[in-house]
């Protein structure tokens, strides 16, 4: 019996390697993000990091977003003794990756950021080959605002299995029923919106999460499909 032969991966660099097609973008570009030493208690978040490893996405299917589609990969020996902050989300993520949560107010997530996770949709718990973590769909922010196609974006958050490395994808993602304006406020009227904030960010959950997989762009199933051929080190 012939056994099947994995086709090789779309990037093989740094140690790190995953696949992908068309239906997410046309190539991609590694990098090595070289380390920014500094006092992390007195710097704004995530401007102090060590050195990692970036894959930025050339010709994704989305353009003109407010976040560029990147994976991302960081040393958590070396994070979380330059950035206690950092120390912490590692710790956060592999509770969840032991409890496997279906809702939670934050999931623990990477980069660093000076804003607040303000929805998880579509939360599903994945398997790497080297590895495990958490993808769901978010959008962040400073103050209460439109869940939007400029915005919204697909994040996976993930460790190694042994727990040398961490995972961050962050992928721009759109829904045909959510606006492509992120600037007009649903009724128009900004203080009513604010005040029903919070059961309007419920009712979109909601939605997006009961929404077909394929019927996002990217589909969530191709995303998926990229994270669980990925290989650490």
């Amino acid at each position: 019996t012939e056994v099947p032969v994995e086709p090789p991966p779309t990037i093989d660099y740094a140690g790190i390697s995953f696949s992908f097609g068309p239906q997410i973008a046309q190539g991609v570009t590694p990098q090595t993000v070289p380390a920014a030493p500094g006092d992390a208690a007195n710097s704004f978040p995530g401007d102090v990091h060590p050195a990692y490893e970036q894959f930025n996405f050339d010709g994704y299917v989305l353009q003109d977003r407010f976040h560029d589609p990147v994976l991302i990969i960081y040393p958590v020996g070396e994070y979380g003794a330059m950035d206690p902050a950092a120390a912490q989300v590692f710790f956060e993520l592999g509770q969840v990756l032991v409890d496997k949560p279906a809702t939670r107010d934050r999931f623990p997530f990477l980069p660093r950021w000076n804003a607040a996770q303000m929805l998880q949709a579509q939360v599903k718990y994945l398997e790497f080959k080297n590895g495990s973590g958490v993808r769901f769909l978010t959008q962040y922010g400073q103050a209460a605002w439109p869940i939007n196609n400029i915005s919204m974006f697909y994040t996976f958050q993930g460790l190694t299995s042994d727990g040398n490395w961490y995972v961050a994808a962050l992928l721009p993602a759109s829904h045909p029923n959510l606006p492509d304006n992120d600037q007009d406020v649903p009724g128009g009227d900004f203080m009513a919106f604010e005040q029903q904030y919070e059961s309007y960010i419920n009712t979109t959950e909601n939605m997006l999460s009961t929404q077909p997989e394929g019927s996002f762009l990217p589909g969530l199933d191709a995303l998926d499909a990229m994270i669980v051929s990925l290989k650490v080190k």
